[in-house]
């Protein structure tokens, strides 16, 4: 007897295919663009994370991912899949690369078979490079720092779920602080200010995430929405060691300490959103 395949059922190809992509569509291959399902609150303007998309919609479409492949001056021509992958490659290469200060000064290129055209090389301001280079205790990007709770035990990750058990700061309890060098930022892209965003990285590799307004983990070895934390606190000045620091997630609700665990539940800064930065 032969097997209830699509095929033998006298359904035909288009159905088997269409299953196929249907189980295929439950991956999400680009580490950052935001996961379906999430609804943030706030789309963060991360450049790879179309920004025509609708809230509740899964991948970006065609036409959205022809432009942002055009906006960053890569090929737009192919299918849809081919494209995702296109734009995948690309956040691995600018996470590799590295933030270099150019002079503006002219250099030539060709577009295509046509003439040379003369264009601008985008140059990094040079006071962002000084600002604070001689302080100690300026957070930066790429730091191993310890977040302190209200309750005196310092965050810490286990597996892939994030608690608050210890006051050890160890390998469990130390997180690298990141940016995303895909997002768009009016500040010092070698410092932290309030209203940054950034991302805390574990000893598993894995950034700290919040699906919605629950438990917070750490999955994910993705920079995008989910794991995404905006920084605040009090005072308008750069972020610092012994600072008292807000976690604020794509949900709008800030990171809170209730005895061991570590939510995301509340739009508050007060005691149990309060966090203090350590080395």
């Amino acid at each position: 007897m032969l097997p209830a395949t699509a095929g033998n059922l006298g359904l035909g190809k288009n159905l088997g295919q269409r299953s196929l992509r249907a189980r295929q569509s439950r991956t999400w291959p680009l580490p950052s663009l935001p996961r379906p399902g999430a609804q943030p609150q706030r789309v963060w303007p991360v450049l790879v994370a179309c920004a025509a998309r609708r809230k509740g919609k899964g991948l970006p479409t065609l036409k959205q991912l022809r432009e942002k492949l055009a906006e960053l001056g890569l090929p737009s021509r192919g299918r849809k899949a081919e494209l995702l992958e296109q734009l995948r490659l690309a956040v691995l290469r600018a996470e590799e690369d590295t933030v270099e200060v150019l002079n503006a000064e002219p250099r030539r290129r060709s577009k295509g078979s046509g003439p040379v055209e003369e264009v601008e090389v985008l140059k990094v301001s040079g006071s962002w490079t000084t600002e604070g280079a001689s302080d100690p205790d300026l957070v930066r990007p790429g730091d191993r720092i310890f977040l302190r709770a209200h309750t005196g035990r310092f965050l810490d990750v286990e597996s892939d779920h994030a608690f608050a058990r210890w006051e050890d700061t160890g390998d469990w309890q130390s997180l690298v602080i990141e940016k995303n060098p895909l997002v768009v930022e009016s500040s010092d892209p070698t410092m932290f200010q309030p209203g940054d965003l950034a991302f805390l990285r574990a000893h598993t590799g894995c950034y700290l995430d919040v699906q919605d307004e629950g438990p917070v983990k750490a999955r994910w070895v993705d920079l995008g929405v989910w794991q995404g934390l905006e920084l605040a606190k009090r005072e308008p000045a750069p972020i610092r060691v012994g600072d008292t620091i807000y976690l604020k997630s794509h949900t709008g609700m800030y990171i809170d300490v209730q005895g061991d665990a570590v939510q995301a539940r509340w739009p508050d800064q007060g005691d149990w959103q309060a966090l203090t930065v350590e080395r």
